[in-house]
């Protein structure tokens, strides 16, 4: 079995804001007061991550952490779901037809390492057009804080789902931290600059393979089907 998992925001489609639009309406609601994201990065981290840096930033006790991350992650999809359907997210370029080939061929397997949420990802992938339904298993946002530990339990979840153990497997990101989370769990990476920065912003964090985009459908695949790594 050999294994493909995908980022989602940046890489796989562009959600036009609806990330940090529905997380900061979330957090009003649960906490009635207005929030604010100025000081704390999104880009490449877990929602589990940047909910617990909003808390704080916006003032509350650290002991909010704790007790109420969960209900705003219970508070959040519905949120996603208006966000999305005011302004539908589109996929990146490549995008589409990458997805198509690789369902069609023998022992790939798809998945997600994201930092959103299961439920806020398939609304984000739906939203552009994409089948949550191709991606059978993944590691996410509130699985962890650390993003670096969403790949291995990405890989476990894989192999119970098939009943084989993965041979193999590639990281496809649009950040530094996917390229880091590759690298730091034995896996290769593959930068996509469709994100917030550039491909020598990203060439300088030596990704396996990188792309401007998804767009060059041969080599692409080349580099997904090739990795012989684990």
């Amino acid at each position: 079995m050999h294994l493909v998992l995908f980022d989602v925001d940046g890489t796989l489609i562009d959600a036009r804001g609806a990330g940090s639009r529905a997380l900061l309406a979330a957090l009003e609601e649960v906490f009635l007061q207005p929030f604010s994201r100025c000081g704390v990065p999104f880009a490449g981290r877990t929602d589990r991550a940047i909910v617990s840096d909003l808390i704080v930033a916006n003032g509350l006790s650290s002991r909010h952490v704790e007790q109420d991350v969960e209900t705003v992650f219970r508070t959040l999809p519905r949120h996603m779901a208006i966000e999305t359907v005011n302004r539908p997210s589109i996929p990146c370029p490549g995008v589409p037809a990458v997805l198509e080939a690789l369902e069609r061929q023998d022992g790939i397997f798809l998945g997600l390492v994201t930092g959103n949420l299961w439920a806020t990802a398939s609304t984000k992938l739906s939203s552009a057009g994409l089948s949550p339904s191709l991606f059978r298993f993944g590691a996410f946002g509130n699985d962890a804080i650390d993003r670096n530990s969403l790949p291995p339990l990405a890989l476990r979840r894989a192999a119970q789902a098939v009943g084989q153990p993965v041979s193999s497997a590639i990281i496809v990101g649009d950040t530094p931290a996917d390229i880091e989370s590759a690298r730091v769990n034995g896996l290769l990476s593959l930068a996509v600059a469709t994100g917030p920065l550039s491909q020598d912003e990203l060439a300088a964090c030596r990704p396996d393979y990188l792309f401007a985009d998804l767009t060059d459908l041969t080599a692409v695949l080349e580099a997904l089907t090739g990795a012989t790594v684990l």
